[in-house]
């Protein structure tokens, strides 16, 4: 057991190294906490890597039993096309997210390599930027496209909210209401999404766990998982936007950059390099 917890402490202490300061500065002020919060990068120095890892597993099983439960949800049902609908899209998107979070930390030094890129830039200018009143309007321009997308993925989230815990309501309070806790496929109908379980979960501990972490956390898991990877793509696409405007404008203003060159190198003396000797231009 301690050959293995070593081996395991090396291989997160790999894993910590890929993060620098660039990448840590970037996600910080895109993200606010989220890429922590969704589990899309975890914090894996000394200090925090065994809460992220423990949380980030915790999060991940109960996804899990929430995206396998729904998808025999699906196979029981599958007679009743009305009723199968609604949990066959929770299931694929239950899916989904799980395919996102494992995806995420999978390929953790390809993310951070890409905010490190954002962090220090993808090009090098050493002369200054003689567009920066452009590209400043350009990045206001973006900045109101990524508002824009904020507003629709909350917008999204309580259509979400409302199909998953309104509409059962309303459901059980005016439509046709389940007088038995189970149908004839064995789903409980009681739950605020019908769940084919392995155990009863109509009423006790049973209950409770199925409703508050099979489908309250498998729920939130599924709209951190699909938000975050929407927001991390969203920002590394505005980003790589931003560094490859900043390098056509660089390109445009090539001859400023140029003249601004040979002053600082040359002095404005053309043909002579700092020592006073002749050097061919």
């Amino acid at each position: 057991m301690g050959y293995v917890w070593s081996k395991l402490q090396l291989k997160i202490k790999l894993w910590d190294s890929w993060e620098d300061e660039f990448s840590i500065d970037v996600m910080r002020h895109r993200y606010r906490g989220f890429h922590r919060i969704g589990f899309i990068v975890l914090d894996l120095s000394s200090k925090y890597a065994k809460l992220s890892i423990i949380t980030a597993l915790l999060g991940t099983s109960f996804l899990l039993m929430a995206t396998l439960s729904l998808l025999a949800t699906c196979a029981k049902m599958s007679d009743d096309f009305e009723e199968c609908s609604g949990v066959c899209n929770l299931g694929f998107l239950s899916t989904l997210a799980l395919a996102f979070l494992v995806n995420h930390n999978y390929f953790r030094k390809t993310i951070l390599s890409a905010h490190h890129m954002l962090g220090k830039g993808f090009h090098d200018y050493q002369e200054p930027e003689y567009s920066s009143t452009e590209f400043e309007k350009y990045k206001t321009m973006l900045r109101k496209q990524n508002v824009a997308l904020i507003i629709l993925a909350c917008y999204v989230a309580l259509i979400g909210i409302l199909v998953v815990v309104v509409c059962p309501l309303i459901d059980e309070s005016l439509g046709f209401g389940w007088t038995e806790p189970y149908d004839e496929y064995g789903v409980n109908r009681q739950l605020p999404v019908t769940l084919w379980l392995p155990f009863y979960s109509h009423e006790g501990i049973n209950h409770w766990f199925t409703f508050l972490f099979i489908e309250g956390l498998g729920g939130a898991m599924i709209c951190l998982s699909i938000g975050g990877s929407a927001l991390l793509f969203t920002s590394l696409t505005i980003g790589t936007m931003l560094e490859q405007k900043r390098l056509v404008l660089s390109i445009r203003d090539i001859e400023q950059r140029a003249r601004h060159r040979f002053q600082t190198q040359y002095k404005g003396k053309p043909g002579v390099d700092d020592e006073g000797k002749n050097v061919a231009l």
